[in-house]
């Protein structure tokens, strides 16, 4: 029987009953992924502000750097979140990891430079944004649960498409602040203070978000596995203990994605300004035509999977990926309206593979584990191949080795392909509950 929010009950249509708890699952991710968006996508703007050196180049590389570095405690994150949304619900992990991002964000808002407090300021703002890392880490695994446990099993592929439609709209937003302030501002304007208004912003949403995921009731899956004296065994130990091939499938269900989107969203405005030599207003166009293109089409490829399944549809998406990265991300310096015929085609394969990620992941897992088992090898996959996709493209293009990144990529989306080709299908099946 679907598993529904307890006004379901009362007199109101399914559909009705679960509009709150989408929207504000939707809306959380929005916020989460501004915040997350935002450091990669003004980082040229304030890098020489805290990392001043030789060359421009080499205060980008210290700045993305410090992104790397904030995904190595995402997977603490997924397991301190993942394990507190399995052990005490939902609700309080989506609130406590939103309110450490905003926390963050207000410490980098307002942070001297480097030339004020000298070696205090890139001190605190590698603090904050491992404390970003943390909430990041948190985010996923928590959503992910909670969005799955509470809709029907015939539309579970559908209802979590939205949650990486939040995750496409937050950095639209991040991209959509950047062109409205490269525009409003002149570049000297948007290096000098510009750039922290979008820190500023991001902490406000965030309290917006907490106060919506308050009104978030739990799950009925997570009451009804919380009340049994006799429960299944929960914690990282029974994870790895029970559950050692869905870690690892969900490792390689992610290698890809994460890179490709980290890529063509997050990396891509610094790489269109920095590579292929658009003006800055040019490339955040470019961008967030191409993260709209994407989003957009969530919902589309959520149905499709609950109608066709899931294994098809996205390994197609994540080998479509593998064959045109490298053809797409070299022709890019043929204008700003090839950039997003391009892009849009290597996005739409992004999609396809995205879009029932969530779902997917909480197929894997029982109730008593399921945040904590999509948590851990999602942020595992997320640091070693998410956070590392800036610096690494950016070193590699230094180099002159711009063909060998996009190599890289190319492998890894191949590898998340297998995954997807050989897994079970759940499309339709209830989650198991222990």
């Amino acid at each position: 029987m679907p598993t529904l929010p307890a006004g379901a009950a009362t007199g109101e249509s399914p559909r009705t009953a679960l509009r709150p708890l989408v929207a504000g699952t939707t809306i959380g991710q929005i916020v989460e992924w501004f915040d997350w968006s935002v450091y990669a996508i003004f980082a040229p703007y304030f890098a020489e502000k805290f990392f001043p050196a030789s060359s421009p180049l080499a205060s980008l590389l210290a700045t993305y750097l410090v992104f790397a570095v904030s995904f190595v405690v995402r997977p603490l994150g997924g397991v301190l979140f993942g394990y507190a949304a399995d052990r005490f619900g939902r609700r309080p992990a989506f609130a406590a990891s939103i309110l450490l991002m905003s926390a963050s964000m207000a410490v980098i808002a307002v942070t001297p430079s480097y030339a004020t407090i000298g070696w205090v300021a890139p001190a605190l703002l590698t603090t904050a944004r491992l404390l970003q890392g943390l909430s990041a880490g948190g985010e996923m695994p928590s959503s992910s649960a909670f969005l799955t446990e509470a809709v029907p099993a015939a539309r579970r592929g559908f209802y979590s498409s939205f949650i990486f439609l939040g995750v496409g709209a937050g950095t639209l937003l991040a991209t959509l602040f950047g062109t409205a302030l490269s525009v409003l501002l002149s570049p000297a304007q948007l290096t000098d203070w510009g750039w922290r208004l979008a820190f500023v912003l991001g902490a406000v949403l965030c309290l917006y978000g907490l106060r919506l995921r308050k009104q978030l009731p739990e799950t009925e899956a997570f009451r009804e596995v919380a009340k049994r004296a006799d429960g299944p065994k929960q914690g990282l130990r029974a994870l790895l203990r029970r559950h050692p091939g869905a870690v690892v499938r969900v490792v390689c269900f992610n290698v890809g994605g994460t890179i490709a989107y980290y890529t063509f969203a997050v990396h891509m405005p610094t790489y269109l300004k920095t590579a292929v030599g658009m003006s800055a207003t040019a490339a955040f166009v470019v961008t967030s035509i191409t993260l709209i293109v994407y989003s957009a089409q969530m919902p589309l490829w959520g149905h499709l999977t609950d109608r066709f399944g899931r294994r098809p549809i996205m390994a197609a998406g994540a080998f479509g990926m593998a064959v045109a990265v490298v053809p797409v991300s070299l022709a890019l310096d043929g204008g700003p309206v090839l950039a997003v015929l391009l892009l849009c085609v290597a996005i739409t394969f992004l999609a396809m593979t995205s879009a029932t990620v969530s779902a997917v992941m909480a197929e894997q897992f029982p109730t008593s584990v399921r945040a904590l088992g999509i948590g851990l090898p999602y942020a595992l996959a997320t640091a070693a191949f998410g956070g590392t996709a800036p610096y690494l493209a950016t070193w590699l293009e230094g180099q002159g080795l711009r063909a060998a990144y996009f190599g890289w990529v190319a492998l890894l989306c191949a590898i998340t392909g297998v995954a997807f080709l050989t897994m079970r299908e759940m499309a339709g099946r209830e989650l198991s509950r222990d």
